[in-house]
């Protein structure tokens, strides 16, 4: 079988993500694999509903465009956890 980068450079191949549930188990694990495979892909939105401790830790390593978390009521609890975290940061549905 061949690898990927056997029929094209790693360095050209770079997906970019939107995690959808990023706090969750599966969320979780698809960030795993991205930070194992970081010439591979990068993040340019996370979502989470409730657990803004762990969304503003994502936040700050994955480095996205946008954060948005379900909850609107958890969105000044988000922002006190990003602590100047330059990060578009979103609530709620229309986020």
């Amino acid at each position: 079988m061949l690898k990927r980068n056997h029929i094209v450079g790693e360095s050209a191949i770079n997906k970019t993500l939107t995690v959808l549930g990023s706090t969750g188990s599966v969320g979780q694990n698809t960030l795993d694999l991205v930070e194992r495979n970081p010439k591979t892909f990068s993040i340019k939105v996370l979502t989470g509903n409730q657990n803004v401790k762990l969304l503003a830790k994502q936040a700050k390593f994955h480095q996205p465009e946008l954060l948005v978390i379900g909850n609107k009521e958890q969105y000044s609890n988000l922002i006190k956890e990003l602590d100047g975290f330059p990060v578009r940061v979103e609530a709620g549905y229309e986020g």
